[in-house]
């Protein structure tokens, strides 16, 4: 944030224009440095089988590194991500709502009572709660005025901007109120949908097949959503079960490199 700070006071354009070139170059060799400490630490056996599913929640809560450029911040995203599966799944959503990294990259910095920015609350719904076709356009612009007054301080600090907040009522999946950003990630794990959701997303990634018998992916939704969505509750039961080890699920997989 100070060399930020520094660039931008820079009267010169010339100099304020190598700064930058020399800030990303800087950056460029920082995130490849991440990365292979990283893959370091995560082929290590101990930690291998916490670190992949790291990289699937990764896979739910995306953030291009073509946009945000800062490693510093993408550390952090992934930092969270890892202490996030301790605890529950509607938690560690409204962390990665404050996440700078997701706060930029989805616009929610843009996001007034004026003029709501729709992104982050269609990604909510369709890429981390719920899925396509369980939710309306309705419940996406109601749901994004909840989300006006999240800023960004220095590039990497999130704040909350109370007076740029929407406070007018707002009604989401048939339920009105003054919500907040946190208000309408609770709503939205009241909805059926988000019992299976992240199930189906689980199966996808690990299995590399979606035919799993309906009923189980019900009946394990049901108790999960009986946990409170706990993250350690699914990956035990999940990673326990018979369904996991059977054979019709063995050999379909083409691996990705990092895999």
């Amino acid at each position: 944030p100070q060399r930020y700070r520094y660039i931008r006071a820079e009267e010169d354009r010339e100099a304020k224009r190598e700064a930058r070139r020399e800030l990303r170059r800087e950056d460029e060799v920082l995130f490849r440095e991440f990365a292979m400490d990283w893959f370091y630490h995560a082929r290590r056996p101990e930690n291998s089988v916490r670190e992949k599913f790291v990289l699937f929640l990764q896979d739910i809560f995306v953030v291009a590194r073509t946009t945000i450029r800062e490693t510093a911040v993408l550390f952090n995203l992934q930092e969270t991500l890892r202490a996030g599966i301790d605890g529950s799944y509607p938690d560690l959503c409204k962390r990665v709502s404050r996440e700078p990294a997701m706060v930029r990259y989805l616009n929610l910095d843009k996001n007034t009572a004026r003029k709501p920015n729709e992104n982050f609350a269609r990604e909510l719904f369709e890429l981390f709660t719920l899925g396509e076709g369980n939710y309306t356009e309705q419940d996406i612009k109601e749901a994004s005025r909840a989300f006006t007054g999240y800023r960004v301080r220095n590039r990497n600090e999130f704040f909350y901007q109370k007076r740029l907040h929407d406070s007018g009522d707002k009604t989401v999946f048939g339920a009105t109120g003054d919500w907040e950003g946190d208000d309408i990630i609770d709503l939205s794990f009241q909805q059926k949908a988000a019992r299976s959701f992240l199930i189906r997303e689980l199966i996808d990634f690990y299995l590399s097949n979606q035919s799993v018998p309906e009923p189980y992916i019900e009946a394990l939704g049901d108790q999960w959503a009986d946990s409170g969505f706990q993250l350690s509750f699914l990956i035990e039961t999940f990673f326990q079960s018979r369904l996991f080890f059977h054979p019709a699920y063995r050999g379909n997989f083409v691996k990705s490199p990092i895999h």
